[in-house]
């Protein structure tokens, strides 16, 4: 009777791969829950913008959907809206222009030493999601692997 053996390698490669996303509030944070509903009582975790999260089930609820993430160690449900998938954005590309120093990545469209989670250099480029405000566009860097705020007046279309 012949054995199969499973090297550590082969189970590795059987293992599922998750959609990654990013994290986008405009403000204050998205709340890990224990369950798929909104209530004080089942926060688990504190999620801002740019943090990044494997999505392990997006069909059970029409709002929530689970997901893991390396900040905390059990899984949990967060609202899909405020989500950003990171594989492959969609948006217009533009280059990055700053006379000195660099074009700060940011949490929240703001200035703040406090929100900064990248630097932008000139020649570096990012596909921008959305145009929404007025002054900080909601962008993609690839350089990151991961979404923020960028001032617009230093972004130049492609």
């Amino acid at each position: 009777m012949p054995c199969v053996l499973m090297l550590p390698s082969q189970a590795l490669a059987a293992k599922k791969s998750y959609p990654t996303y990013t994290v986008k509030v405009d403000k204050g944070y998205l709340a890990l829950r224990t369950a798929p509903a909104y209530d004080e009582s089942n926060e688990i975790g504190e999620l801002y913008t740019g943090d990044v999260v494997r999505v392990i089930d997006s069909t059970s609820n029409k709002t929530y959907w689970k997901v893991k993430t390396n900040k905390y160690q059990q899984a949990g449900w967060v609202n899909k809206n405020y989500l950003v998938p990171q594989s492959a954005p969609s948006g217009e590309e533009y280059k990055v222009t700053v006379a000195k120093g660099y074009l700060a990545l940011r949490t929240a469209p703001a200035y703040d030493e406090s929100n900064e989670i990248g630097e932008l250099y000139t020649g570096d480029t990012v596909t921008v999601q959305d145009k929404s405000n007025g002054q900080y566009w909601w962008v993609y860097s690839p350089k990151y692997g991961k979404s923020g705020y960028v001032n617009k007046d230093y972004l130049v279309k492609k």
